[in-house]
């Protein structure tokens, strides 16, 4: 039986070995770096430098840890969890679960759990995103209990269906338009995976 700090997955990909563990302090850093990519953030919708603020990293790793001091936000720290994957000493993405919130729980239902997370572009098509996206899964529905996990993506973002895909998660009806951050309207597609 291992911990959820202590986990850890190696894979070979086509430019070494993948190694998914579960994420550390230092890297939501990384997660949110790599995430003010232009590229990622016309994804996401979001402004540089406002994916997340260091307040919302200092609760987040709080959540991670399971040691949330119980604030007005009411996080669910049970839900809380982020995986980090690295080719050698190389951040190549991370995924993190966290209780769902709006449209997230209207599709999810009760307890269940939303999985977002990026791929750094230079790591992108490698297969990398699937195995984060299925360890992440892996994780909420076996460890955490949830009875599913849901996410949503443009429906034009055609990486990021492969890999929700590829993950074990199958389209799911759900509210179709989505307004993002940065105002910019959007067609989305839903994902589930529920427990077996």
């Amino acid at each position: 039986m291992y911990t959820f700090s202590e986990w850890r997955l190696s894979r070979r990909t086509n430019k070494g070995q993948l190694t998914i563990r579960a994420m550390g302090d230092n890297d939501l850093g990384r997660f949110t770096l790599a995430a003010n990519h232009p590229t990622i953030l016309a994804w996401q919708g979001w402004a540089a430098n406002d994916l997340l603020s260091l307040e919302e990293q200092r609760h987040l790793r709080m959540v991670l840890r399971g040691d949330d001091p119980g604030d007005p936000v009411q996080w669910n720290s049970r839900l809380g969890a982020g995986f980090a994957g690295f080719v050698g000493d190389d951040y190549v993405g991370g995924v993190i679960t966290d209780e769902p919130t709006g449209d997230e729980a209207l599709v999810g239902g009760p307890e269940s759990v939303s999985i977002g997370g990026n791929v750094c572009v230079g790591a992108q098509g490698r297969g990398i995103g699937p195995r984060l996206f299925a360890r992440g899964i892996e994780h909420a529905l076996n460890d955490l209990g949830a009875r599913a996990v849901v996410a949503a993506c443009e429906a034009t973002n055609l990486p990021c269906r492969s890999a929700l895909t590829k993950a074990g998660m199958r389209e799911v009806r759900g509210p179709v338009e989505r307004v993002l951050p940065n105002g910019r309207r959007v067609l989305q597609v839903w994902f589930r995976a529920d427990q077996r």
